[in-house]
């Protein structure tokens, strides 16, 4: 059963962006703050399951610990009788197995390319740029 079309307290699911062994992730808008978010459920297979439910809280907290440009950041782990779920950021992109290699080449042109912007010489070597 999909979630989309529902409204869980503040949020109101817009679509199905990925599903997993361990759950299925949503992209919603949190009409408090009126922007997109992402949030994370746990599969209904195992959602009366304690143990899964505090996995899913340990990696929120875990991950709420790190600032980094790669980590989406959490806003908050909300729960609701049928539901506990991650908020986090939402981030726009194609982030399939699929894609993967694209983004790869891509992520390398984008660095050899400011490499050459910062220096004025191209780069054969990727990740060789001296202004990082």
């Amino acid at each position: 059963m999909t979630l989309v079309g529902s409204k869980i307290l503040h949020y109101r699911i817009l679509a199905e962006i990925g599903a997993g062994g361990m759950g299925v992730v949503y992209l919603a808008e949190d009409e408090k703050l009126h922007r997109q978010v992402a949030l994370k459920f746990v599969a209904k297979s195992i959602q009366t399951d304690r143990d899964a439910r505090d996995r899913l809280i340990r990696e929120a907290r875990a991950a709420s610990a790190l600032n980094h440009p790669n980590i989406v950041s959490i806003h908050a782990i909300e729960e609701t009788p049928e539901h506990v779920f991650i908020v986090m950021e939402y981030v726009q992109g194609d982030f399939s197995p699929a894609s993967a290699g694209t983004r790869r080449r891509s992520a390398m042109r984008t660095r050899r390319s400011r490499c050459c912007r910062s220096n004025g010489m191209p780069s054969p070597v990727p990740n060789s740029c001296p202004a990082r």
